[in-house]
């Protein structure tokens, strides 16, 4: 990490360390800010190493230093609550060859900007600039471990109709990131964001409780309307029983997805679809362990006919397939990915391992997040297995603060080491350590 930005890092870190510190002493001070104005944010410093490409046309190992500030305030003006959070995220250790997306920086920027106008805990209308996920964060996600997440902007009305019933919806555009120039990117060059108003995105989703015990039924609808033609469609349904001790639970959830785009000499009908199966138990131990077994499946594309590649418009990938940042080989568009999971926490430990079998599903289609393509088949389907592990620990002598390490694992299969334009047949070893403060 360049010196400077890493002196700047630890010392706010230390501030806040201790800023909370003195807190902890003076329970009995006037407080300093208004009673009805709260502030809360988080400092998060993380490095990433990627000993070998998966990507096409990549070479040599990778790494990457970042660091994201994050802070929210907001003013209780009574039946209206106006908030606004500024983020700043940056990355350090970066070269030429270097895997740079375009939620790695994000500099001085105005994340949220929101009026929120609520009645109680039935009903609340929410306009401006603002993070949501909805229903499983499949399609629409506060992507929490990329460096700067997803943001909209528009109107989010949440209704709870009453004990069983509830409404999220949302309509508005999402908001482009800048910088977008690879060359500003690596300079943490600072750039306003606008909102992609050229892109409409809107959603209904309805959850149901069902009996007690039994879980809750979602169902949504979501559009995606860019100003190229392109008109995207997604119609899904989701049965959840979260997990408990002593108790199955399961996560099944299936989309279909429908609409056009223009193609030359007129236009492609959409047809294409996406299905997530997961299942638990959870033991009654004392560190809470639970094992599952999860399978996903998203249409790919082929030649002639509708298009047939699944969009997951702006889906989380974390919970499901691992770390993402210059990791993340697994996407929601063709692909087959099946494993097992082990998750488990006492204390202030948790652990988590997960492996997976990944495939195409259409071969002659393209693995979306390596960019490799073989129109052929010839290649074959499989990429590989992919394998994440890691252990987070909350720091018992500084409240609020979580330290974080993992390791991520491609064994690749036929397709990643022989699809044209593939990078050397190596597997691929993953590692990060990350530091994360509240307050």
């Amino acid at each position: 990490m360049n010196p400077i930005g890493f002196m700047t890092a630890a010392s706010v870190l230390g501030l806040g360390l201790a800023g909370q510190a003195g807190a902890n002493e003076g329970d009995g001070q006037a407080r300093i800010l208004p009673e009805r104005v709260s502030v809360s944010g988080s400092l998060r410093l993380r490095h990433e190493t990627l000993s070998a490409p998966y990507r096409a046309g990549r070479d040599g190992s990778d790494q990457q230093a970042s660091w994201r500030l994050r802070i929210l305030g907001e003013f209780d003006a009574g039946a209206v609550t106006f908030g606004a959070e500024l983020l700043d995220a940056r990355t350090w250790l970066n070269d030429e060859g270097s895997v740079l997306a375009v939620n790695t920086v994000n500099a001085a920027e105005l994340f949220q900007a929101y009026a929120r106008v609520s009645t109680g805990d039935a009903s609340s209308v929410q306009i401006g600039r603002m993070i949501m996920t909805v229903g499983s964060g499949r399609l629409i996600a506060h992507n929490n471990f990329a460096n700067s997440p997803n943001n909209f902007e528009g109107v989010r009305w949440r209704q709870k109709f009453n004990d069983d019933w509830s409404l999220d919806s949302f309509y508005g555009a999402p908001v482009r990131i800048a910088p977008r120039d690879r060359q500003a990117i690596l300079n943490n060059t600072a750039q306003i964001d606008q909102a992609e108003w050229g892109t409409r995105l809107w959603a209904g989703h309805l959850t149901r409780k069902l009996a007690p015990g039994r879980g809750h039924l979602e169902g949504y609808v979501i559009g995606l309307n860019h100003q190229n033609g392109t008109d995207t469609y997604t119609a899904g349904l989701r049965l959840l029983r979260a997990p408990s001790a002593g108790a199955w639970d399961h996560d099944l959830e299936g989309a279909l997805q429908f609409g056009s785009r223009p193609v030359a000499g007129g236009r492609q009908d959409i047809r294409a679809g996406f299905t997530h199966l997961e299942a638990g138990y959870t033991f009654q131990d004392a560190w809470r362990t639970r094992l599952s077994a999860q399978l996903t499946y998203a249409t790919g594309d082929k030649a002639g006919g509708d298009f047939g590649r699944f969009n997951s418009i702006f889906g989380g990938r974390r919970g499901d397939f691992g770390p993402t940042g210059i990791f993340g080989p697994v996407g929601r568009d063709n692909v087959v990915a099946g494993g097992v999971r082990y998750q488990a926490r006492t204390g202030p430990v948790q652990l988590q391992a997960r492996v997976l079998e990944t495939r195409l599903a259409q071969t002659e289609d393209r693995w979306g997040r390596a960019n490799l393509a073989d129109a052929t088949g010839q290649s074959g389907r499989r990429i590989g297995i992919v394998s994440d592990m890691s252990v987070g620990y909350n720091l018992p002598n500084l409240t609020n603060t979580r330290l974080e390490a993992g390791l991520g694992h491609i064994a690749k299969g036929r397709f990643a080491r022989t699809a044209p334009n593939a990078p050397d047949s190596r597997d691929v070893v993953y590692s990060f350590v990350m530091l994360n403060r509240s307050f």
